[in-house]
């Protein structure tokens, strides 16, 4: 036996509007029916409306002094010495290994 449920609505709804109320505490339950609180009053519903509500446990939360800190890393760029000045752009690797080579405006 659950807990807690769902109690479905068969009435005519609008859109967006949930097919579903609750959810209730469950009272108690028989074979065809189950016995739910609604406002505080005990009804008495048949089991094929009602759909099990899976509520999760609160857990206490741990008190952080300090906010959790991120880095961002960059990608390095390493430039390859040119051994010998020639016209060409400096060539720079990246940490893939591959070269580049940007143009001088």
């Amino acid at each position: 036996m659950c807990s807690h449920g769902f109690l479905r609505d068969d009435t005519v709804r609008k859109s967006l509007q949930p097919p579903y109320t609750g959810p209730y505490q469950v009272v108690s339950r028989d074979e065809k029916t189950i016995s739910i609180i609604i406002n505080g009053q005990t009804s008495r519903v048949s089991i094929d409306r009602v759909k099990p509500a899976y509520i999760l446990a609160e857990e206490p939360q741990k008190e952080s002094r300090d906010p959790p800190k991120f880095y961002i890393k960059t990608p390095s760029v390493t430039r390859v010495p040119d051994t010998a000045r020639s016209k060409s752009p400096p060539t720079y690797t990246t940490r893939s290994g591959r070269q580049v080579r940007f143009k001088k405006p």
